[in-house]
């Protein structure tokens, strides 16, 4: 038993036991969840060939009996915390790539094309993230694969001073991975995202990407959601959420500022969603995970009044 959920009488245990068996096993993980510095989030990936079919079994591949796949260790599920956000952007990047596409030049098609992606209201996980390591997965069709880290509370190791005290920016320095045939670069920039780009332009996002954005809970997003879906740019979209409940209300929030949804990725369960419940909040004997559901939708750019 996970000691989590109580009830006042015999006859509602039975009534909720179907209902409680399926998050039993993950109230007992989430009473003894590590913290994130405790976590070494570099386990578990030493096999992975880069392949995103198969959420995590094709990750943690085999090893049990006759070669059947086996439950991830501790320290894999641990590791998933983290390891959740690089594997659900190269997902993402595999099912929308055809749109993105269709959007490069013809001879970015034949030699390799940059593709940039915005990641907004990134905080401390992402920070801690080594997104090198979906360079296998990434379209072939991809010679360069530039991640912005935008969010407020982006830390930057080094005291850049502000580019704008209105907006209150600051930029880090990149760091770059690469494999044969493809360059990573990861920069980040702490500021809030429509407030970025005033004074200088950021690079064109293909893809914008939004971890546990939490849209529903702060009004700071009405702006942000604005610009990205209204953009004449028409980056694709793509948010995810702890549990089902928030992702239908994102994807209400969404619909109501223009976005649309695209075929085949409406609201979802992600193969790719960590394995580690969150800490215990009274949610009726239910647990929350990191990147649980994700939903992609388009924009509806503002056309321009031409005068007459």
């Amino acid at each position: 038993a996970c000691g989590v959920t109580g009830y006042c009488r015999g006859s509602h245990l039975t009534d909720a036991a179907e209902f409680h068996a399926k998050w039993c096993k993950s109230l007992q993980i989430s009473r003894v969840r590590p913290g994130v510095d405790e976590i070494d989030f570099n386990r578990g990936l030493l096999s992975w060939s880069g392949g995103v079919e198969g959420g995590w079994k094709g990750v943690f591949g085999g090893g049990g009996k006759n070669g059947e796949p086996r439950g991830p260790t501790k320290e894999q599920v641990e590791a998933t915390e983290t390891l959740s956000f690089p594997l659900t952007l190269a997902f993402a990047l595999k099912r929308l790539s055809e749109r993105m596409r269709s959007k490069v030049s013809v001879i970015e098609k034949l030699l390799g094309a940059r593709v940039c992606v915005h990641v907004v209201g990134a905080a401390g996980k992402e920070s801690k993230v080594r997104w090198n390591l979906i360079a296998e997965a990434v379209p072939q069709w991809i010679s360069h694969l530039h991640l912005i880290l935008i969010g407020p509370e982006m830390a930057t190791p080094t005291q850049t001073p502000p580019r704008s005290k209105k907006a209150e920016e600051s930029r880090e320095s990149s760091a770059e991975a690469k494999k044969p045939g493809l360059k990573i670069t990861v920069d980040a920039m702490k500021g809030v995202y429509h407030l970025l780009g005033r004074d200088e332009p950021l690079p064109r996002p293909h893809l914008v990407v939004a971890f546990n954005s939490g849209i529903h809970h702060y009004g700071s997003w009405e702006r942000t959601i604005t610009c990205i879906l209204r953009s004449p740019l028409q980056p694709d979209f793509v948010v995810t959420a702890w549990n089902l409940t928030e992702a239908v209300v994102v994807r209400q929030i969404l619909q109501d500022h223009g976005g649309i949804v695209i075929e085949g990725m409406d609201v979802t369960e992600n193969e790719f969603s960590s394995l580690l419940p969150k800490e215990i909040m009274d949610d009726h004997g239910t647990c929350a995970y990191d990147n649980r559901y994700w939903i992609a939708v388009r924009g509806t750019p503002v056309k321009k009044m031409v005068a007459m």
